[in-house]
């Protein structure tokens, strides 16, 4: 089917449908169907076991660049948008002057921004890494981002627009354990309470989730701060079976018990394209979007039953082709890099390897034995599903 012969389904779908997609909506809602397309098309062409190393330019927020987690103070950066649990460090968005308490003592107020709302909860809230109830004469109120939430008392009259937006307002005093300076901010946050899946229907009430398919329909059907396509266009019963798939319990090997199989904590803190970070969720659990008629389905690397088989009498001549990847170009140790919160929700490494081509290769004398792959997984934070994912990864590529 062309572009053209697709886009015109579309449209007498939406007229018999009466969906009411006209004008520019028609056009958006084409354009993210072909989008997805041709990147799902992309996705299953190279495989997960193949894509290439995520780039490690400009394009990431204070999250995830290099260095120590800093709080910010900048207009430039969009409001981030936070799934699962994670540690970070806020922008500030008003700082009062210094009032003097004496020679050697002052007090200011602060507002830091944190994330879009509704969030769960802030369960954790420091300033220079020191818990802030601890420090002489300081104090923090937090917001949850909820519609009717009002401006602070310690910003009112400075700060507008706070709804739907989670902050924290403190009072900052110096004493022996603050010396003046600028005083780094750090929160422990259960971020965005979302739609979840109950077995056989989505839910109206939102809730907190760490499953990664309930987050990714967030995120593409959010009007706020999504993608803004509408429920209706999304399967719910394929990204039902996904939810659930996720929600399982697989063993996890170093303690013997069992664990829930994928889990997704990433916030997003820069400007990026929707698919591309759509994508860093699916690779928390090698999902994957197809376009199917109108509608929006999810669909997980796995074994599945066959849907279709083809033989030489279903195949046009000349139109099957095939290719082999080189030796050389077949990973045989894929690391994966992921945030773990035992070291301080830092970035880690976790690798998965095949020690018998290694060592075939050496023998060989195949040139360099070991073909490593690097992957980022920044939405995940636990070592255990970093290596599950790690040795999918070896094993796609084999």
């Amino acid at each position: 089917m062309t572009n053209e012969e697709y886009k015109n389904k579309i449209i007498k779908s939406a007229e018999e449908d009466k969906i009411g997609l006209t004008g520019v909506w028609l056009v958006i809602y084409w354009v993210i169907a072909i989008a997805l397309t041709i990147y799902s098309i992309v996705q299953l062409i190279i495989g997960p076991g193949k894509r290439p190393r995520f780039d490690m330019g400009d394009d990431r927020g204070p999250r995830y660049q290099f260095g120590h987690l800093a709080t910010t103070v900048t207009n430039e950066l969009p409001v981030p948008v936070l799934y699962g649990t994670l540690k970070v460090a806020g922008n500030i968005i008003y700082q009062s002057e210094q009032e003097e308490l004496g020679a050697y003592e002052s007090k200011m107020y602060r507002a830091i921004s944190i994330c879009e709302g509704e969030i769960s909860a802030i369960t954790e809230v420091k300033v220079n890494d020191v818990e802030i109830d601890s420090l002489p004469g300081c104090s923090s109120t937090q917001y949850l981002g909820t519609p009717e939430q009002d401006v602070d008392e310690r910003i009112s009259g400075k700060v507008f627009g706070v709804r739907h937006l989670c902050y924290s307002a403190c009072t900052l005093q110096t004493s022996d354990d603050l010396r003046t300076g600028n005083p780094n901010h750090t929160f422990i946050v259960n971020g965005l309470k979302v739609k979840t899946w109950n077995g056989a229907i989505w839910s109206t009430e939102k809730t907190f989730t760490r499953n990664p398919v309930a987050c990714v329909r967030d995120f593409l059907t959010n009007t706020r701060y999504g993608l803004g396509i509408a429920e209706t266009d999304i399967d719910d019963a394929s990204f039902g079976v996904a939810y659930d798939f996720c929600n399982e319990l697989v063993p996890n090997t170093d303690t013997d018990e069992s664990e829930v199989r994928a889990y997704l904590d990433f916030i997003i803190d820069a400007r990026k394209p929707g698919l591309d970070i759509i994508q860093t969720m699916l690779d928390t659990f090698l999902g994957f979007l197809i376009v199917s008629g109108n509608t929006i389905k999810i669909g997980v690397e796995g074994t599945q039953s066959v849907s279709q088989a083809f033989d030489l009498d279903s195949i046009m001549k000349s139109s099957f082709g095939y290719t082999y990847i080189s030796k050389d170009e077949t990973p045989n140790r894929v690391r994966v890099q992921y945030i773990d919160p035992e070291y301080d929700y830092s970035k880690v490494l976790t690798y998965a390897e095949d020690k018998i081509d290694q060592d075939d290769r050496l023998a060989r004398g195949l040139g360099e034995h070991i073909v490593e792959q690097d992957i980022e997984l920044l939405g995940i934070t636990r070592f255990s599903q970093a290596s599950r994912i790690a040795n999918l990864y070896l094993y796609l590529a084999s």
